[in-house]
């Protein structure tokens, strides 16, 4: 990895980790045993977490900040891929290669701390563990089918649906309006995410600020009418 001084977890970690899905089914000990061989790296605003085809040795939980996932083409274009805010998870794939690197460069684009889980000793855990088995598994059946919305919406939808489905998916499940929601992360950086311009990005909102869907208060976002809002953003 670079750019970053992996320190031993804090007590901080251990509730950080135990609220994840993927230690759903785990006992205490065999938690104990995860956090035993965690790493807790801290990331100044830039600085890389691990690029593009580094060994992966590890997958991660984000304690505080805002980490972007990239891949560069072969011209050197970068694609954002993902961008995580607290409390998410990333780069869990490595858990299931065979000869596992990362297939995204990861970077800080704040201040930020991440938890960083060890694969093997993960993957020990899980051959004991049917139930979380069954959680990682759903977990990631879901995310395929998340990108494969994300996918159609890159390629076949306007702007307006796009920004409607980011917007819907910083929902919470039962959320009642107004909804207050945070951007997680710069307007341009979600404008490259949704592979539209930034001042795109900034027309839509204004269009659905005029619909009284949403109103923009910088990186805070009301969400007045969450089902209209969804309803624009539906598949």
């Amino acid at each position: 990895m670079s750019q970053s001084h992996a320190t031993a977890p804090t007590n901080d970690a251990s509730a950080l980790l135990a609220g994840q899905y993927f230690v759903a089914g785990l006992d205490r000990a065999q938690q104990q045993r995860l956090l035993a061989t965690a790493t807790e790296h801290p990331l100044a605003s830039g600085d890389h977490l691990f690029r593009q085809q580094d060994a992966a040795e590890h997958f991660f939980i984000i304690q505080h900040g805002q980490i972007k996932l990239y891949r560069l083409s072969a011209d050197g274009d970068e694609k954002i891929m993902g961008l995580c805010g607290p409390n998410a998870s990333f780069a869990e794939g490595v858990l299931f290669m065979q000869q596992p690197r990362y297939p995204v460069s990861a970077q800080a684009l704040v201040a930020s701390k991440v938890i960083g889980v060890h694969r093997d000793t993960y993957l020990q855990i899980l051959s004991e563990s049917f139930p979380t088995c069954l959680s990682v598994l759903a977990e990631m059946t879901g995310r395929i089918q998340g990108l494969l919305n994300e996918i159609e919406s890159l390629t076949l939808r306007d702007s307006r649906y796009r920004v409607a489905h980011f917007l819907a998916n910083l929902l919470p499940h039962a959320a009642k309006p107004p909804v207050t929601v945070r951007l997680p992360a710069r307007k341009s950086a979600i404008a490259a995410r949704l592979a539209i311009r930034p001042e795109t990005l900034s027309r839509t909102l204004r269009v659905l600020s005029r619909e009284q869907l949403i109103e923009v208060h910088d990186d805070e976002i009301i969400i007045l009418q969450p089902d209209k809002l969804r309803a624009n953003a539906r598949v």
